[in-house]
């Protein structure tokens, strides 16, 4: 039972554009918004919206985590996340990241290289109003601030009890409103605005089977074809 609630809370946002300024035109991201739509409708793809995240530390140490995709549109790919974590400080010391869609249902993956950006309050709030109560109380519960115990990625003793926390928050919060959950100031969105993006899709044609764009200075896209 805790297994199937710990993982209804991770479930990655439907809303494929939460903010409707800036409709997706290139090919591209009009490429990439068709696979994730295939994706989605195969059962064998349950999260569709979740990535591979590399980011590298302030020691050069490469580090990756599967991170959930709350939106994306022209400008690039949403996340969230606790600011205190070290995967915020990674990207505080080094903005530039990798991403990694991994498609098995219809054999395609997504690779993704760009510059983040922490985003401002609206957005956060935008994004955060989308999320499920179940959401917004993970949210929460791991975004206290670095002095938590329960702070998203803080070393735990044996014997800890997420239990008592969990209760906590669930008595505090359980019969509120979902629209009555509280923003934590230490959760904040963020922008990957890409750089390159490139797309091994084994079902396409033979001489589109692995595709790459590359954002050229003026914004455009410069596409180029890849061996295997």
């Amino acid at each position: 039972k805790s297994q199937k609630k710990a993982a209804s809370l991770m479930r990655p946002q439907k809303d494929p554009d939460a903010f409707r300024t800036h409709p997706v035109t290139s090919e591209p991201m009009v490429q990439f918004r068709k696979l994730l739509d295939q994706a989605g409708r195969v059962s064998t793809t349950t999260w569709a919206h979740n990535f591979a995240l590399c980011t590298v530390d302030p020691e050069g140490q490469p580090t990756s985590r599967v991170v959930s995709m709350h939106s994306h549109d022209e400008r690039g790919f949403f996340f969230c996340t606790n600011t205190c974590g070290n995967k915020a400080k990674a990207i505080e010391n080094n903005p530039k990241v990798a991403m990694l869609f991994q498609w098995e249902g219809i054999r395609t993956q997504v690779r993704i290289t760009g510059v983040t950006q922490r985003m401002d309050e609206e957005t956060t709030i935008t994004l955060y109003s989308r999320c499920s109560k179940p959401e917004k109380m993970y949210y929460v519960s791991c975004s206290q601030g670095p002095d938590h115990p329960w702070s998203q990625s803080k070393v735990l003793g044996f014997g800890a009890d997420w239990n008592s926390w969990s209760s906590a928050l669930w008595q505090a919060y359980g019969r509120a409103d979902e629209s009555e959950m509280p923003l934590s100031p230490y959760w904040s969105a963020y922008l990957v605005r890409p750089k390159t993006i490139e797309i091994l899709n084994l079902l396409a044609p033979v001489e589109e089977i692995r595709v790459r764009w590359t954002r050229e200075e003026d914004g455009s896209w410069k596409k180029e074809l890849l061996a295997l």
